[in-house]
């Protein structure tokens, strides 16, 4: 599981929890919930920080593929890896925005729904009704 590798991943570098969750910029709480996969999905802010800082290989924390060390940052697919994290970022900060602003619009058609006099209830004793009634 990817906690268990989290783990052994920030054990090989040395860091305490709190050392990588200041190294990375993140709540001290996120690397513990990481590791007791409290947290199954792992930030593309934490990954690119990963592969920034310490060159470490984001495949093997997530998959278990290829080499558990902590690579050097000479590692060619770390240019590869951090393109793709990066796009994935902007694509989910995007929707992000977007999901925002449908919120937004959201809240205000509600509250100009808010502001209009309610609609008259609809009953079968309404006028009218008999007599459609008996038509059918």
């Amino acid at each position: 599981m990817i906690g268990e590798r989290f783990k052994r991943m920030r054990q090989d570098l040395g860091l305490s929890q709190e050392d990588l969750a200041r190294d990375l910029g993140i709540s001290r709480s996120t690397p513990s919930k990481i590791e007791r996969n409290e947290q199954q999905e792992v930030s593309s802010k934490i990954l690119i920080g990963l592969i920034e800082k310490f060159g470490v290989n984001v495949l093997w924390l997530l998959t278990g593929e290829g080499n558990s060390q902590a690579q050097g940052n000479a590692n060619p697919t770390n240019d590869e890896e951090l393109k793709v994290l990066r796009d994935e970022n902007i694509r989910l900060k995007m929707e992000a925005d977007e999901m925002k602003e449908e919120k937004r619009n959201l809240w205000e058609l509600l509250m100009e729904a808010k502001k209009k006099p309610p609609l008259p209830s609809l009953s079968t004793e309404g006028e009218g009704m008999p007599k459609l009634k008996g038509e059918l």
